[in-house]
């Protein structure tokens, strides 16, 4: 096997990257609405959120390969578990924005990340992988919208925790049909 991680099968794994997807918009938009129910509906909290994702997600690109993914989802989980506590106990309070952003591009890393090995597996060729994700990532959206909906405290309080152990779960089927980045 060389350096580089590959795919072995013809038929690319499109329920993982899907899923992948799908924990990746729960993510992001379970730190909005975290920002917006419990800090401030204002659009800086949408702009806060965007920012600092995209801060972490360029950050998340850059990072040497030979890191664990799979620690870079734990990070994002206790990043958000620790938004959620401090936003429990301090309900709007301005001085959380910091606390926020720090914690949003270190969640955000894992997306960087995550894109960055996806390019290198397939030798460039990211269209079917991406394409998968996409559609995963347009579902999370949605599901997130309807749930937070019809049960925001609960959305927020564990939607974070499924979607990461179903990002974990697509990594350990991915290693599982050879797509090994972390080696």
């Amino acid at each position: 096997m060389s350096t580089k991680a590959t795919i072995e099968t013809k038929s690319t794994s499109w329920v993982e990257f899907f899923a992948i997807g799908v924990h990746l918009a729960g993510v992001q938009f379970s730190f909005l609405f975290l920002l917006e129910a419990y800090l401030s509906s204002r659009s800086v909290s949408y702009f806060i959120c965007l920012f600092f994702w995209l801060i972490g997600f360029l950050a998340g690109l850059n990072l040497p390969r030979a890191l664990n993914w799979r620690w870079l989802v734990g990070l994002g989980w206790v990043s958000y578990q620790v938004c959620f506590v401090l936003n429990q106990n301090y309900p709007y309070r301005d001085l959380l924005y910091p606390i926020f952003a720090v914690a949003i591009a270190l969640s955000a890393i894992q997306a960087g990340y995550f894109f960055r090995m996806v390019g290198e597996a397939r030798d460039g060729n990211t269209a079917s992988a991406l394409f998968h994700e996409n559609n995963g990532f347009i579902v999370g959206m949605a599901f997130s919208l309807i749930v937070v909906l019809y049960a925001g405290r609960f959305y927020l309080a564990l939607f974070p925790t499924c979607s990461a152990a179903l990002a974990l779960a697509a990594i350990y089927s991915l290693n599982k049909k050879g797509f090994h980045p972390d080696a």
